[in-house]
């Protein structure tokens, strides 16, 4: 059995996607504490604020309960593929938000608005902190994520962003990056540090979308407003991935077998 832990890109792929969407090295840590805590028979104490981590945290009950189906599924877990696509970390209350959900309140997102009530969204902009985080402190990251007991004896995937050179100019949206042929630097770091890693740790398996993916942001991404969604998959891309990683992910089941 194969599990995903990470953004909606890698939650349309042919595993298990055990836990809504996290995006950063913080979300993984926070979801890997929350799950020790609940395999060590203790509970998660549940705050409002847990809303803007996985929008079905209602309530204590809530909390408890998926947290407990999150674990079971990563306990049963042979091959686990973890997403790392931002080095973005979010900072409220002791509790790492989930950039979209974070975004999502902070510019009104009517899917979310019901949703957010219970929260003080003034007191929440003015005093979460959103930082990146360094190129040691996300090797620090990795690091406790693959040495994480709950995931000992896992055959781990790694997955970074897509990170398309190819990005159009569009005086409507500018940025540094539009008329320049070069990479998105935040995303490209997250792609060299992970390709490091694996080549010293033979055991864990570095899968970059970008190797199997024509370098055209308009093949791999969905047009919105005339733009590309920098986030999902066109359909064409979107299976391109799920085959090749579907090949993988059967390599490292078989080879148990």
């Amino acid at each position: 059995m194969s599990v995903t832990i990470g953004s909606c890109r890698i939650a349309n792929s042919n595993s298990k996607h055990i836990f809504e969407f996290t995006h950063s090295t913080a979300d993984v840590k926070q979801l890997l504490n929350f799950l020790e805590i609940i395999d060590n028979n203790n509970i998660v104490q549940y705050i409002k604020e847990f809303i803007l981590i996985n929008r079905f945290f209602y309530n204590q009950e809530a909390v408890n309960n998926i947290l407990k189906k999150t674990l079971q599924y990563l306990k049963n877990a042979e091959v686990v593929i973890i997403e790392i696509s931002s080095i973005k970390d979010v900072i409220y209350n002791s509790v790492h938000l989930q950039l979209d959900l974070y975004q999502s309140l902070i510019y009104n997102h009517p899917k979310h608005i019901k949703r957010f009530e219970i929260l003080n969204k003034n007191e929440i902009i003015r005093d979460a902190k959103l930082r990146c985080k360094t190129r040691d402190e996300l090797i620090e990251d990795i690091q406790f994520i693959t040495n994480h007991k709950l995931l000992a004896n896992k055959k781990l995937i790694f997955v970074p962003h897509v990170n398309t050179r190819k990005i159009p100019n569009n005086d409507k949206k500018p940025s540094a990056y539009h008329s320049q042929n070069i990479y998105i630097p935040n995303r490209q770091l997250i792609c060299n540090i992970l390709d490091d890693f694996v080549k010293e740790h033979r055991h864990i398996t570095y899968f970059n979308p970008m190797e199997y993916l024509p370098d055209d942001p308009n093949f791999i991404f969905v047009c919105k407003k005339g733009w590309p969604d920098y986030g999902h998959y066109t359909q064409e891309a979107d299976k391109i991935v799920k085959d090749k990683l579907k090949e993988i992910i059967n390599e490292k089941l078989n080879f148990n077998n």
